[in-house]
């Protein structure tokens, strides 16, 4: 029974191959050459596709990596230190500001050092009766 089955699905294919007219197949090969240069065309476009998004990525890495190393090397450099407050020198000390005393108690503090007083203003130590 099955062999009879069998002979009746190849008979009845032969007879349908037989049937393809030459058109047909020309029409067949052609489609199957079309499909063929569409799904080629559309993998071209998706390799490339894929290739520009992995250089951009690849860019985006970079630009990161260029962000994390900039502040390592000292970039943008650092703002240069306040001027001084009405010209005193750092910590209070300094030179002697005008001419030299000539009679009067003596300094207060040794010359260019930091003097002693209070706290102080405008950079300049102040003793601590004048304020």
């Amino acid at each position: 029974m099955l062999l009879l089955l069998f002979a009746g699905i190849a008979s009845l294919s032969h007879i349908v191959v037989l049937m393809i007219s030459p058109v047909l197949l020309v029409v067949l090969v052609a489609l199957h050459v079309i499909a063929t240069v569409a799904v080629v065309l559309l993998l071209h476009h998706l390799l490339l596709l894929r290739l520009s998004m992995l250089l951009l990525l690849l860019l985006l890495l970079l630009l990161l990596l260029l962000l994390l190393l900039v502040p390592l090397y000292g970039w943008p450099p650092p703002p240069p230190p306040p001027p001084p407050i009405c010209g005193a020198w750092p910590g209070g000390g300094g030179p002697p500001i005008g001419p030299p005393v000539t009679g009067g108690p003596p300094p207060i503090g040794p010359p260019g050092g930091p003097p002693v007083g209070g706290p102080p203003i405008c950079g300049i130590m102040k003793p601590w009766g004048d304020w």
